[in-house]
């Protein structure tokens, strides 16, 4: 990797900032797309086979196990948990690419610097390779959490006794909810994405300074309120949000504004 002075390399230029670069809304769509067919995949599953078999352990004197009526959906989201982790670690990979590409377009349209001979494509592969494995485990988790929350409502209407409607009803209640998760999951993944890699790439290029930016409107949470249009120091452990840059706290639609050198407003 190559580390070099931006503001060196644009000579005497002042005041200059970098433009807004953040990820891709589409990418955020694919991603919770992906994470919900996931979702609709297992619950085909179930229409297609628990709840018949459940029905069935109702009027069964030798009433069936409860793993053999989740058997079949169990496995179509373990199948299918595994493509979405496939689907998801391509999607991450590649957007990546564009930050980067986004990146040294926006330092060349503020400084006119072309900076892309010092961009290595596997300068951040160790970077991406943990935020891969990042979503993997969330991914994992919420498909497990998808599978103890299925056998737990079986278990439940089995001891209750619960109809096949009414069973019906709740797992597809289940299912709703892993989806909100997963839509949640998808978008402050990607904003984090957006963040952690213009962070390395701006202290990749010497950058140090950067200006706390927000949507300035009412869903902007108080404290970010307070720290919008304040110049932040990446050296400073307690800069921004106790340390953490904008879009890493969960649900921040904050960004940082990277400035080439330190204001004199600060």
């Amino acid at each position: 990797m190559i580390n070099y002075n931006l503001s060196e390399l644009i000579g005497k230029a002042k005041g200059i900032k970098l433009p807004r670069m953040v990820e891709r809304l589409a990418s955020q769509r694919t991603y919770q797309k992906i994470v919900r067919r996931m979702l609709k995949e297992t619950g085909s599953e179930i229409n297609k086979t628990l709840l018949s078999v459940y029905a069935a352990s109702l009027d069964d004197e030798n009433q069936i196990e409860t793993a053999v009526i989740v058997y079949a959906v169990l496995s179509v989201l373990q199948s299918a948990t595994a493509n979405a982790k496939t689907a998801v670690s391509q999607l991450v990979a590649q957007e990546a690419i564009y930050l980067d590409k986004a990146f040294v377009q926006g330092v060349k349209q503020a400084t006119k610097a072309d900076i892309s001979a010092l961009i290595g494509t596997t300068d951040t592969d160790s970077l991406v390779s943990n935020i891969v494995k990042r979503n993997v485990s969330l991914i994992t988790d919420l498909s497990d959490q998808t599978r103890s929350k299925i056998e737990q409502a079986v278990i439940n209407g089995q001891i209750n006794g619960t109809s096949k409607v009414k069973l019906k009803k709740e797992l597809n209640e289940i299912l709703g909810k892993q989806a909100k998760r997963g839509d949640l999951i998808a978008s402050d993944q990607m904003e984090k994405l957006s963040s952690e890699l213009s962070t390395f790439r701006a202290k990749q290029g010497g950058l140090r300074y950067y200006r706390w930016r927000t949507q300035g409107d009412s869903r902007v949470r108080s404290k970010h309120q307070h720290l919008a249009g304040k110049v932040q120091d990446t050296n400073n452990p307690n800069s921004g949000d106790n340390g953490q840059m904008p879009r890493i706290p969960i649900r921040c639609r904050c960004w940082a504004e990277w400035l080439i050198d330190k204001p004199n407003d600060d």
